[in-house]
């Protein structure tokens, strides 16, 4: 009997002891808890964020809110005040939002002044400004050797959470007459997991430490070259912790249709369309790219591209065309260092379009499944790379069906034009080039059969030295009215009898151990000539004297 009355004194003393726990944990939670925050977390959180940065940056956070195991802070600018003596190019000056949701924070952590480790920081629609600190900063600079106090000892806790996600994220880049008032980012998510803000670490180290990195853009579409053309960017995705950079799209295309854009002009004008899909940037290194080093990636890779250029001929020729622009001299205008040890460009199509006068229609010639793989790309001219030049190749379908096989050495680095081309050609038929010939020669293929060609073209200092071999059978044409609305009459019969009979080479192929014939012509560069145009007239020049033309 008087142990059950024993163990009823100790069961109402243990009941009395919770209830008492229970009514002090209310009590404390209503009317206490969101004032210990207050006045224990927050100030423990600006703390060590000063601390973990070494003196960089100050944050400031408005009163914390508790709601239904959620934290809510309305204010959270976190703010430069110094700068590292490494620091170089364009840095985080200010980040400042409206909302910050803290998740999971412990209460025990809290009351116990342990270290605070919390699931979950939600920043909603930051805005980050950054600022170029080598243009001059009145900001104390922080030296980089002196290494940060011992906390060990210190009551500076380490902060750290599951994940932080800045959700809707704006950037100002900095301008000459300081931040803009619009951002040149938005709707950036950031996504940061097992991050920690540790008072510990060195100077010099990281402050701001996570093991990976996320980040997704939406891209844009931004207008350029006179509002002729809009560049379109969508779906930018990436990792600093794997080093990686995908776009789901990017193109640079005309903001007019052809005859629209032909008009806009008084002369001749080159409309250019490009596109490409599924690119990656593998091996970024982010902390030359962030601290103003410029972009270095292992390899640049497109799943898929388009090239179209149209040129319509009906417009006037320029009597004083300006100078054209070559690519190596475009390169060398560049002023950010861009290296990328590869690029490839696979399953490609190129298609070239030109419509003259009184024609029906644009000619065409295509390249198909086109591969182009190009190594390496240097604009850093402190890199043993700078001096290599670019070496290209090019595999490709000649208007579906000739297997074309090239490689190109580019010097891009050195003022004269030099260039050097070796390619090949595999079989088709010849009827294929009438897409072309029908519209602009007013010539046509009525039958010919390709088995191949070699093309080699030396260009040293804007001479260029081009040799052709085609082998072909059996190739005549036919020449037609140079009235499109015409049929051909007894004129273009005679026309047709002579050049098949007395000029045109109809048979050139390897026979007897002899090689077919192949021709070797000069031609030299002229500053107003194109890129490409200038390779095209240089081996039409040599393919036509094979011909007979």
């Amino acid at each position: 009997m008087k142990k059950r009355s024993k163990l009823k004194v100790i069961l109402a003393i243990l009941g009395s002891l919770a209830l008492i726990l229970a009514i002090g944990g209310w009590v404390f939670n209503t009317f206490y808890f969101e004032a210990t925050l207050n006045t224990v977390v927050v100030p423990r959180i600006e703390l060590a964020a000063a601390k973990a940065t070494h003196g960089r940056f100050a944050l400031t956070l408005d009163k914390i809110f508790y709601r239904h195991g959620t934290l809510v802070c309305n204010t959270f600018v976190l703010s430069r005040v110094a700068y590292d003596s490494t620091e170089h190019g364009t840095v985080l000056e200010k980040l400042t939002l409206d909302t910050a949701r803290f998740e999971g924070i412990s209460w025990w952590d809290v009351l116990w002044q342990k270290d605070i480790r919390m699931t979950s920081l939600d920043l909603n629609a930051p805005k980050l400004y950054m600022v170029d600190i080598d243009t001059g900063t009145s900001l104390p600079r922080i030296r980089h050797s002196i290494p940060a106090q011992d906390f060990s000892s210190s009551k500076v806790p380490i902060l750290s959470f599951d994940s932080i996600i800045l959700r809707n994220a704006m950037i100002f880049l900095p301008k000459p007459a300081g931040k803009s008032s619009e951002p040149a980012y938005r709707d950036i998510t950031i996504r940061l997991t097992d991050f920690s803000l540790d008072p510990k670490r060195m100077t010099g180290e990281p402050s701001f430490w996570a093991q990976r990195v996320d980040f997704d853009l939406p891209g844009g579409s931004y207008s350029v070259g006179d509002s002729l053309y809009s560049l379109k960017v969508r779906g930018i995705h990436g990792s600093f912790s794997d080093s990686l950079v995908t776009i789901d799209s990017f193109a640079y295309e005309p903001n007019y249709n052809e005859d629209v854009f032909a008009k806009k002009h008084k002369y001749i004008q080159g409309q250019l369309e490009f596109r490409c899909a599924g690119i990656e940037l593998q091996g970024i290194d982010f902390t030359k790219l962030l601290t103003g080093g410029g972009l270095h990636a292992r390899s640049l890779k497109a799943a898929s591209w388009y090239v179209d250029y149209y040129a319509d001929l009906r417009r006037p020729v320029d009597p004083h065309p300006p100078d054209a622009v070559l690519p190596h001299t475009i390169i060398n205008s560049i002023k950010a260092n861009v290296i990328f040890d590869s690029i490839v460009l696979t399953e490609g199509t190129i298609h070239h379009r030109e419509r003259v006068a009184e024609s029906s229609h644009a000619s065409l010639l295509t390249f198909t499944h086109a591969r182009v793989a190009a190594q390496p790309f240097c604009t850093d001219s402190s890199n043993p790379l700078y001096r290599e030049p670019l070496h290209i190749s090019v595999n490709a379908l000649f208007m579906g069906q000739g297997q074309v096989i090239g490689t190109i050495l580019y010097p891009i680095h050195q003022k004269p034009f030099d260039l050097h081309i070796n390619a090949s050609v595999g079989p088709f038929d010849a009827r294929v080039l009438n897409s072309y010939l029908i519209s602009n020669e007013r010539k046509q293929i009525m039958k010919g059969n390709v088995q191949g060609g070699e093309i080699r073209m030396d260009v040293r200092s804007g001479v260029g030295i081009t040799m052709v071999r085609p082998s072909y059978s059996d190739l005549s044409m036919e020449i037609m009215s140079t009235d499109v609305k015409k049929s051909r009459g007894i004129l273009e019969g005679i026309k047709t009898f002579i050049a098949n009979t007395f000029v045109l080479r109809t048979q050139n192929a390897d026979k007897d151990g002899t090689k077919a014939i192949s021709e070797t012509t000069t031609t030299l560069y002229s500053r107003k000539q194109e890129f490409f145009e200038y390779i095209w007239i240089a081996m039409r020049k040599s393919i036509l004297k094979v011909l007979g033309l």
